[in-house]
Order: C-alpha cells, then structure tokens, then sequence
C-alpha cells in the first residue's frame, strides 16, 4: 500500500455520546464501522470525584516515577494484560527513549478520564468522554479489560521550552489498585507549536502551492496530534479528512528511501522531517551515501546535496530557519551532519551530533513504546 512520507496518524472515528456511552469498535483504520451499545458512564476531569480523581492521578504519577527509576519493578507492578504482552525489556528501551529527549519539568496533568462499564472491553472500543470546543465533540477513549478503567494524560516542559513531551497512561483497576495497562509518549509541542499550529500552517502552504512545505507540516502536525491506541483527541477527524485530502509532492511517494534529483545529482532521501532547537525550527533531512573516504567528503556531499535542495525547493525558507542535512551510511551508524541557516549559510562542520542543535523531531516514537493490546 502507497503511502506519503507525512502520513504518520491512524484514521480514528468520532464516536457521539454522553453520560450513556455508544462504543465503537475500530480494530481495522475506516469510517465504516458498525456501532455497538452497552449501559455504562465515562466521565473526565470535574466530573470525577475529587478524591477518586486524586487516586487515579496518583496511579499514573507512581507508575511514570517507577518506570523511570526501575523498569523491572514497573512491569512487576502493571496489570495482568500488559505482563502478558510487554517484557521489561521493552521498558528498558523505552526508558532509554524517554530520557533522550532532556531534561524535563515535573509532569502535569491535562486531562483525566474514567469509564465505569458493566463488565471490561473485549478489544478496547472507544467511548465518547470530555465533549468540549466548538464545535462541541469528545474525545475518544479506549475501555479496558476491567470494569473500571482510566486513562490519564499528562504533558511536561522539555529542555527549557524547546519541546513538550505528551504521555498518555492507560489503566484497569484490578488486585485492589489501579494497575498499568499501557502508556504512549510523544512530543506534543515544539518550539510552540502543536498540531493546531502545525496544521494551520500546513492548510496556508498547501494553498499556496508548496507541497514539500505542506507535507512536512502535516507529518508534525500528526505526530504532536498522536496520543496512543487508547487516546483520540477531539481534533483528529477534522485533522485526519483534511489531511487526506492533501496530494504531496510525487517524488516522496512510496517507501524510503526515496530518489530525488537535485541539480543532476541523485540523492536518496531516507528521512524528512521537522525539528525543534534553540536557534528556530529545522527541516532535518537523512540521506544516505554509499560510504566517503573522510569526513571532509561527507561535508563536501552535504553541502552539495543543500545547494540543490534550495535550488529545487526554495520556498523551504517560508517555514524553517535553517537544514539540518545528515549522510548516512547504509547498514552503518556512520553519520556526518551539516547546518545550513536561512540568514547565514553554512555552520562549521562537524560531526553528529551537531553541537548546540537541541534535536527534537516531529516524528512518532519508535514502536517500542510500550501499548498493551486489549485483552484477548
């Protein structure tokens, strides 16, 4: 199946509802789907008691401190459907993943969700919970294996302001306590933007022609947008028809890597993204060599490959403050980074990663960030 390069967000579906819950099931991406009722409430934020809340709250906050601390211990600690499907090396990786990013504020939380159904979900359908905005619509959570079940999302400061990271944490309450299911983290914002930024900005360079432009913003705009399997925000079925009405350029069609021609020279694209830092935000681009004899030649590629690229696709300069351009090599972590500034040209070379570029992408987490399926 074809795909761009952006396209980074499952299609999800807006399901209506209030207090009495319609639960959709949507194991397979569409808009066709066929709705199922069950007696049962979802209720978020002030809606919850305030100690009930406080409980919930608390779960997650634990959980995220003893998955930082000791992932071994949090897996211990999750609920049974997680043991089965997630291994605690797993979390050791997604620790890794999660402190790569920072230093970080104290996590907030944003929003709190709590679903009480006659008997737990078979395969997670989302409820209708948090109707808000205006439009009023809700956002859409998924149940879980329990009865009783939660979801809390929290959001936290990166490196001063650069970034802020989303995490989402998914919760059934069983053995006595509210036990871990899944979470999901992602950047949510970066350097100020988030997916009602990054769209708008998108909508304005698709109108104005610049799909290169327009493709990288709605990939940001997507991945500041994803919150997990078991958490859709109210925006994303506005976001997802617009998106996929959107043609991007040809050339990126398909799978990495991807050939492009610039100025007679071929290069093949593995990577293209966008990138937050304390001097703007970068287009970042990976493109792969076949090998260089030193790193004055990959530096010398770099630098061939930007002044091509600004040749082809000018209208970068609209959007970003500078290219971050990295050689790779295939099949090696040989890398060699080059930055080029709108307003001043080429940075000094020097090797990966650059110094004084804070590299925070747009770009979903890896799939080793821990989502515990529904139960079978």
């Amino acid at each position: 199946m074809r795909r761009a390069i952006w396209l980074v967000v499952l299609v999800v579906v807006l399901a209506a509802g209030g207090g009495l819950a319609w639960l959709w099931r949507t194991g397979t991406p569409s808009w066709s789907v066929s709705p199922s009722l069950m007696f049962g409430f979802c209720h978020a934020n002030d809606e919850i008691g305030a100690n009930e809340r406080a409980e919930i709250d608390a779960a997650a906050s634990a959980f995220m401190e003893e998955f930082l601390a000791n992932p071994a211990a949090a897996h211990a600690d999750m609920a049974v459907a997680a043991r089965q499907t997630i291994t605690p090396e797993q979390l050791t990786i997604a620790r890794a993943q999660y402190l790569s990013l920072g230093a970080a504020a104290p996590r907030q939380t944003a929003n709190t969700y709590l679903m009480r159904f006659a008997t737990g979900s078979r395969h997670g359908e989302k409820v209708a919970c948090n109707i808000h905005g205006n439009p009023r619509r809700p956002d859409l959570v998924a149940r879980g294996g329990t009865w009783r079940s939660a979801v809390v999302l929290m959001t936290e400061s990166i490196d001063s302001g650069a970034a802020e990271r989303a995490t989402s944490v998914w919760m059934d309450h069983e053995s006595g306590g509210w036990r871990v299911r899944g979470f999901f983290f992602t950047l949510s914002r970066i350097n100020g933007m988030g997916v009602e930024e990054f769209w708008t900005r998108a909508k304005s360079e698709r109108r104005a022609g610049h799909g290169l432009n327009a493709s990288v913003l709605y990939s940001a705009a997507a991945s500041t947008l994803d919150r997990g399997d078991f958490l859709v925000l109210s925006i994303a079925p506005d976001f997802i028809s617009d998106q996929h009405g959107f043609a991007g350029p040809p050339e990126f069609l398909g799978d990495p890597p991807y050939p492009v021609e610039l100025d007679g020279q071929r290069y093949n694209i593995v990577t293209m993204q966008t990138h937050g830092a304390r001097e703007g935000t970068f287009l970042f681009i990976k493109h792969q060599l076949p090998g260089w004899p030193d790193n004055a030649a990959a530096e010398a590629a770099n630098r061939q490959f930007i002044d091509g690229f600004n040749a082809r696709y000018p209208e970068w300069r609209d959007v970003f403050d500078g290219l971050i351009v990295r050689a790779v090599r295939p099949n090696s972590n040989a890398a060699w980074g080059t930055v080029y500034f709108k307003d001043r040209g080429f940075r000094q070379a020097a090797p990966e990663p650059t110094p004084g570029i804070t590299q925070v992408t747009a770009q979903a987490p890896p799939t080793t960030t821990p989502q515990a399926p529904a139960a079978p």
